[in-house]
């Protein structure tokens, strides 16, 4: 089975996902359990959030692995 989702272009070093392990070249597969297909859905999900942290599936060269993105972190 093939899913289509999203690479992360670029990551600023000073953020929250930089701090919880995003970097660019990572793969968003879901965002809060629901499955990522595009750029724009990953936008969507990560601008209206249930509460301010967000558990994120990425995939990268070492296979795949959660982060947790803490808003509530952010300066």
């Amino acid at each position: 089975m093939w899913r289509v989702a999203t690479i992360v272009a670029s990551v600023e070093e000073d953020s929250v996902a930089y701090e919880a392990g995003l970097r660019q070249g990572d793969v968003i597969m879901e965002i809060n359990r629901q499955p990522v297909k595009n750029s724009e859905q990953a936008t969507a999900l990560c601008e209206k959030p249930a509460n301010k942290v967000s558990l994120v599936k990425i995939w990268s060269r070492g296979g795949s692995r959660f982060v947790v993105v803490d808003e509530s972190k952010a300066g």
